[in-house]
Protein backbone atom coordinates (compact mmCIF):
# COMPACT_ATOMS: atom_id res chain seq x y z
CA UNK A 1 0.00 0.00 0.00
CA UNK A 2 1.47 3.27 -0.70
CA UNK A 3 0.32 5.74 1.40
CA UNK A 4 1.41 8.58 3.84
CA UNK A 5 2.20 8.59 7.02
CA UNK A 6 -1.20 10.70 8.52
CA UNK A 7 -3.88 8.18 7.49
CA UNK A 8 -5.98 6.46 9.69
CA UNK A 9 -7.12 2.80 9.11
CA UNK A 10 -8.90 1.10 11.31
CA UNK A 11 -7.45 -2.06 12.59
CA UNK A 12 -11.17 -4.11 11.91
CA UNK A 13 -10.64 -2.95 8.46
CA UNK A 14 -10.21 -5.74 5.92
CA UNK A 15 -7.55 -4.76 3.08
CA UNK A 16 -6.46 -7.00 0.26
CA UNK A 17 -3.31 -6.95 -2.06
CA UNK A 18 -2.03 -3.50 -0.11
CA UNK A 19 0.37 -2.60 -3.23
CA UNK A 20 -2.31 -2.34 -5.54
CA UNK A 21 -4.01 1.05 -2.97
CA UNK A 22 -2.95 4.34 -2.76
CA UNK A 23 -3.66 6.65 -0.11
CA UNK A 24 -3.29 10.35 -0.30
CA UNK A 25 -2.55 12.00 3.24
CA UNK A 26 -5.91 12.71 5.77
CA UNK A 27 -7.59 9.65 4.41
CA UNK A 28 -9.24 7.95 7.00
CA UNK A 29 -10.75 4.31 6.85
CA UNK A 30 -13.28 2.96 9.37
CA UNK A 31 -13.80 -0.26 10.49
CA UNK A 32 -15.68 -3.28 8.34
CA UNK A 33 -14.42 -1.99 5.38
CA UNK A 34 -13.52 -3.96 2.97
CA UNK A 35 -10.84 -3.39 -0.06
CA UNK A 36 -10.15 -6.13 -2.15
CA UNK A 37 -9.81 -6.80 -6.18
CA UNK A 38 -9.37 -9.93 -8.62
CA UNK A 39 -7.05 -8.31 -11.07
CA UNK A 40 -3.90 -10.79 -11.26
CA UNK A 41 -1.78 -8.28 -11.34
CA UNK A 42 -0.37 -6.54 -7.43
CA UNK A 43 1.78 -4.13 -9.58
CA UNK A 44 -0.92 -1.90 -10.87
CA UNK A 45 -2.60 0.65 -8.90
CA UNK A 46 -6.57 -0.39 -8.92
CA UNK A 47 -7.32 1.64 -5.74
CA UNK A 48 -6.48 5.36 -5.47
CA UNK A 49 -8.04 7.57 -2.80
CA UNK A 50 -7.73 11.66 -2.61
CA UNK A 51 -6.62 14.09 0.41
CA UNK A 52 -8.82 14.34 3.63
CA UNK A 53 -11.22 11.30 2.23
CA UNK A 54 -13.54 9.27 4.28
CA UNK A 55 -14.69 6.02 3.89
CA UNK A 56 -16.98 4.93 6.10
CA UNK A 57 -17.52 2.13 8.16
CA UNK A 58 -19.07 -1.32 6.53
CA UNK A 59 -18.00 0.10 2.75
CA UNK A 60 -17.18 -2.48 0.24
CA UNK A 61 -14.31 -1.28 -2.69
CA UNK A 62 -13.92 -4.00 -5.12
CA UNK A 63 -13.10 -2.90 -8.62
CA UNK A 64 -12.73 -6.52 -9.71
CA UNK A 65 -10.85 -5.67 -12.90
CA UNK A 66 -11.26 -2.13 -12.79
CA UNK A 67 -10.19 0.98 -11.31
CA UNK A 68 -11.54 2.89 -8.44
CA UNK A 69 -10.29 6.65 -8.10
CA UNK A 70 -11.98 8.68 -5.33
CA UNK A 71 -11.29 12.51 -5.46
CA UNK A 72 -9.93 14.70 -2.35
CA UNK A 73 -12.46 16.18 0.43
CA UNK A 74 -14.57 13.23 -0.39
CA UNK A 75 -17.23 11.39 2.01
CA UNK A 76 -18.72 7.64 1.38
CA UNK A 77 -21.09 7.02 3.60
CA UNK A 78 -21.77 3.23 5.71
CA UNK A 79 -22.59 0.31 3.74
CA UNK A 80 -21.91 1.84 -0.02
CA UNK A 81 -20.82 -0.79 -2.17
CA UNK A 82 -18.06 0.77 -5.24
CA UNK A 83 -18.02 -2.69 -7.38
CA UNK A 84 -17.75 -4.02 -11.11
CA UNK A 85 -15.66 -4.46 -13.31
CA UNK A 86 -15.37 -1.10 -15.28
CA UNK A 87 -13.80 2.01 -13.82
CA UNK A 88 -15.17 4.07 -11.47
CA UNK A 89 -14.08 7.81 -10.89
CA UNK A 90 -15.24 9.63 -8.07
CA UNK A 91 -14.56 13.69 -8.57
CA UNK A 92 -13.27 15.71 -5.53
CA UNK A 93 -15.35 16.97 -2.70
CA UNK A 94 -18.30 14.50 -3.29
CA UNK A 95 -20.87 13.54 -1.00
CA UNK A 96 -22.11 9.71 -1.15
CA UNK A 97 -25.46 8.71 1.26
CA UNK A 98 -25.40 5.49 2.98
CA UNK A 99 -26.54 2.52 1.07
CA UNK A 100 -25.40 3.88 -2.79
CA UNK A 101 -24.07 1.51 -5.17
CA UNK A 102 -21.84 2.12 -8.56
CA UNK A 103 -22.08 -1.17 -10.52
CA UNK A 104 -19.54 0.24 -13.76
CA UNK A 105 -20.53 -3.42 -15.66
CA UNK A 106 -23.54 -4.62 -17.30
CA UNK A 107 -24.41 -8.45 -17.68
CA UNK A 108 -25.35 -9.38 -21.66
CA UNK A 109 -28.50 -11.70 -21.28
CA UNK A 110 -29.86 -11.59 -25.03
CA UNK A 111 -30.15 -14.93 -26.04
CA UNK A 112 -32.39 -16.74 -24.12
CA UNK A 113 -30.91 -20.44 -25.08
CA UNK A 114 -27.42 -19.73 -23.30
CA UNK A 115 -27.05 -19.00 -19.40
CA UNK A 116 -27.00 -15.70 -18.75
CA UNK A 117 -23.29 -16.02 -16.58
CA UNK A 118 -21.88 -17.68 -20.11
CA UNK A 119 -22.94 -14.38 -22.50
CA UNK A 120 -20.38 -11.79 -20.99
CA UNK A 121 -20.94 -8.45 -19.62
CA UNK A 122 -19.93 -5.06 -20.99
CA UNK A 123 -17.75 -2.07 -19.00
CA UNK A 124 -18.14 1.40 -19.77
CA UNK A 125 -17.89 2.75 -16.76
CA UNK A 126 -19.35 5.40 -14.20
CA UNK A 127 -17.93 8.70 -14.02
CA UNK A 128 -18.93 11.26 -10.89
CA UNK A 129 -17.54 14.84 -11.37
CA UNK A 130 -16.55 17.07 -8.84
CA UNK A 131 -18.86 18.75 -5.96
CA UNK A 132 -22.34 16.11 -6.11
CA UNK A 133 -24.44 14.89 -3.56
CA UNK A 134 -25.58 11.41 -3.81
CA UNK A 135 -28.39 10.67 -1.47
CA UNK A 136 -29.22 7.51 0.53
CA UNK A 137 -29.53 3.87 -1.27
CA UNK A 138 -29.07 5.49 -4.36
CA UNK A 139 -28.04 3.10 -7.33
CA UNK A 140 -25.69 4.16 -10.51
CA UNK A 141 -25.62 1.81 -13.11
CA UNK A 142 -22.94 1.47 -15.70
CA UNK A 143 -22.15 4.04 -18.67
CA UNK A 144 -23.63 6.71 -16.36
CA UNK A 145 -21.74 10.23 -15.78
CA UNK A 146 -22.99 12.54 -13.07
CA UNK A 147 -22.23 16.38 -13.89
CA UNK A 148 -20.48 18.68 -11.71
CA UNK A 149 -22.66 20.37 -9.11
CA UNK A 150 -25.08 17.64 -9.33
CA UNK A 151 -27.70 16.21 -6.35
CA UNK A 152 -29.36 12.92 -6.91
CA UNK A 153 -32.15 12.41 -4.22
CA UNK A 154 -32.31 9.15 -1.92
CA UNK A 155 -33.12 6.61 -3.64
CA UNK A 156 -32.96 6.68 -7.12
CA UNK A 157 -31.51 4.78 -9.83
CA UNK A 158 -29.62 6.49 -12.15
CA UNK A 159 -29.34 4.86 -15.34
CA UNK A 160 -28.77 7.96 -17.60
CA UNK A 161 -26.05 10.63 -17.50
CA UNK A 162 -27.01 13.64 -15.60
CA UNK A 163 -25.98 16.92 -16.65
CA UNK A 164 -24.23 19.47 -14.68
CA UNK A 165 -25.95 21.45 -11.69
CA UNK A 166 -28.68 19.37 -11.97
CA UNK A 167 -31.36 17.56 -9.45
CA UNK A 168 -32.28 14.38 -10.26
CA UNK A 169 -34.88 11.90 -8.28
CA UNK A 170 -36.69 8.54 -9.01
CA UNK A 171 -36.58 5.20 -10.15
CA UNK A 172 -35.39 6.02 -12.88
CA UNK A 173 -34.00 9.12 -12.30
CA UNK A 174 -35.22 12.28 -13.91
CA UNK A 175 -33.97 16.34 -13.70
CA UNK A 176 -36.43 18.18 -12.23
CA UNK A 177 -34.35 21.09 -12.08
CA UNK A 178 -31.38 22.74 -12.51
CA UNK A 179 -29.24 24.43 -10.01
CA UNK A 180 -27.86 27.07 -12.21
Amino acid sequence: MRYTYDCYISPRASIFHPKTIKLSKGVYIYSNTLINFLKNSELEITISIGENTIIMPNTILNPQTGKITIGKNCSINPFCELRGRGDLTIGDDTRIGTGSAFYPNKHIYKDPDILIRLQGETHEGITIENDVFIGSNVKVLDGVSIGTGCVVGAGSVVTKTIPPYSVAVGVPAKVIKQRK
